[in-house]
């Protein structure tokens, strides 16, 4: 069934944080379009979203405000019709062309994405055929756009998505892109989105005849509130006005976390020649193709519009579940028996179970621990003998306990403890710090155990080296508890060898 359909960027985010295809087809659609053929309309209300909306707004305007006083004359923008010191949107070419200065900075440039947008596509792989059956992308508007000198051997965005180094020959100017987020720190969805804006911007470049002037840098930023109790910007700004245009660019850059574009652009590129098309080519084949779409329910549904908690909706949105019931995952999961209803059971999992025609919770509750499908996944080998008892438990509305279970066990009388807390971003898969305390001891009466002090180590920025400088300074910390250890118990014991 053929629909009329738009990708906005926040599409993009959101298919990163459910990785779900179901959710990924109605977000292509607006409201009327759903409504008028039959598939789940969005619920608007979720917990907390409009407080967290309006701190974003005012957050981006608090940070919009402070660096047009900061720089001044460089810094290019449109007045609102009705705010006036609040920047409002505006043509980037019209904005491009103010600049005067460099460094300078662009506030709210906007640039249509439509009139380039196949030869975009075939730029990136997709042939003419498959780039006219991806949707129209609407405008694009960074939120702010750094006009700066080049930097020998860092990396341009190319049209195509690839990176090239830059030289010392090249007298372009370079892009920088800045997207503002209420947020604490950075992850995958929000530098995808700065990829995408990289991306189109290249092209846009191009299409423009602009790319002998101007590059995208693959240095682009998010300037979230991480370092806000110790932002360099702040302290500039109450320093007084002895300071150059320089000076911010190095203040805003130092309070903002690199988008890592080299991480992130092929998610974008993957983005459109495999998963949009994919899913449009299932969800299109008929008037009810998008439940043949691949849906799950956990965590990482929370904010999905279709996901139906009825606890969650307001009075509207629960006469919309209530019913069309199996218009979302929630209710359709419990009406159909998913086994997503399981505890921690995974995606892969899942489908493992599908593939041995176990596809809903009663035929788990019926399944022998020794079933074939619970040998050919890890999750499943390690919880054979609960996923019957957990499956008949919500069959039947019962508890009950696991006698066998065992938690952990442990040596009856280490000489040495060591404590170790791991703190990371699982959205991005980098560590965000480590640290350890150890205590030995010979339980010996009337001897003091031998304390080793707390030490952390900090991952201040997203990258491999700083991850590893943290990773080492730990190995190297607990190679030592482990010698001294040693040492106090031989000295206690009277043993010299």
């Amino acid at each position: 069934m053929a629909t009329i359909k738009r990708i906005r960027k926040s599409v993009l985010s959101m298919y990163l944080r459910t990785k779900c295809d179901r959710e990924l087809y109605l977000s292509l659609h607006e409201d009327k379009e759903l409504e008028k053929h039959g598939l789940p309309v969005a619920l608007q209300a979720r917990p907390g979203i409009g407080v967290l909306q309006t701190a974003g707004r005012d957050f981006e305007d608090d940070r919009n405000t402070l660096l047009i006083s900061l720089f001044g004359p460089a810094a290019i923008w449109k007045p609102d019709s009705k705010a006036k010191t609040k920047p409002a949107q505006e043509d980037l070419g019209q904005l491009l062309n103010r600049v005067q200065t460099v460094p300078s900075i662009i506030f709210q440039g906007k640039f249509d994405p439509k009139p380039f947008q196949k030869s975009t596509f075939e730029q990136i792989g997709l042939n003419a055929t498959q780039a006219a059956t991806i949707p129209d992308l609407s405008g694009l508007i960074p939120d702010l756009v750094l006009v700066r000198h080049s930097i020998v051997d860092e990396y341009e965005v190319l049209a195509d998505g690839e990176r090239k180094a830059i030289n010392s020959s090249d007298s372009r100017l370079a892009l920088s892109i800045f997207d503002i987020k209420h947020t604490s720190e950075a992850n995958p969805s929000y530098c995808s989105e700065i990829s995408l804006y990289a991306l189109f911007l290249a092209n846009w470049l191009k299409e423009n005849n602009l790319d002998n002037r101007y590059y995208v840098a693959a240095d682009c930023y998010l300037w979230t509130r991480l370092k806000l109790d110790q932002s360099k910007i702040d302290k500039l700004a109450a320093s007084g006005s002895n300071y150059s245009s320089e000076d911010v660019v190095r203040a805003l850059i130092e309070d903002s976390e690199n988008a890592n574009l080299r991480f992130y652009l092929p998610t974008v590129l993957n983005f459109f020649r495999e998963d949009i098309p994919r899913v449009i080519a299932i969800g299109d084949q008929s008037p009810n193709g998008w439940q043949n779409l691949e849906w799950h329910v956990d965590q990482r549904c929370s904010a999905c519009d279709w996901l139906g908690h009825e606890k969650w909706a307001n009075t509207n949105d629960k006469a919309k579940i209530q019913n069309n019931p199996g218009h979302y995952c929630f209710t359709s999961a419990r009406q159909s028996g998913h086994l997503c209803q399981l505890a921690g059971m995974t995606r892969g999992a899942r489908k493992t179970l599908e593939v041995h025609s176990i596809d809903c919770v009663t035929k788990v509750a019926s399944s022998a621990p020794n079933a074939p499908a619970f040998q050919e996944h890890t999750h499943l080998k390690r919880e054979k003998n609960r996923l019957p008892q957990r499956a008949n438990s919500l069959l039947t509305s019962t508890v009950t306990v696991d006698q066998a279970a065992m938690l952990a066990s442990l040596a009856p009388a280490p000489n040495f403890y060591a404590s170790i807390i791991v703190n990371f971003d699982a959205s991005s898969g980098m560590l965000t710090g480590l640290s350890i305390v150890g205590q030995a001891t010979t339980y010996t009466l009337g001897q003091q155990p031998k304390n080793f002090p707390v030490r952390t180590f900090v991952v201040d920025q997203k990258n491999l080296d700083e991850e590893w400088v943290a990773l080492q300074g730990l190995l190297t910390t607990l190679s030592d508890m482990i010698l001294s250890a040693e040492q106090f118990v031989r000295a206690t014991n009277g043993i010299t060898a």
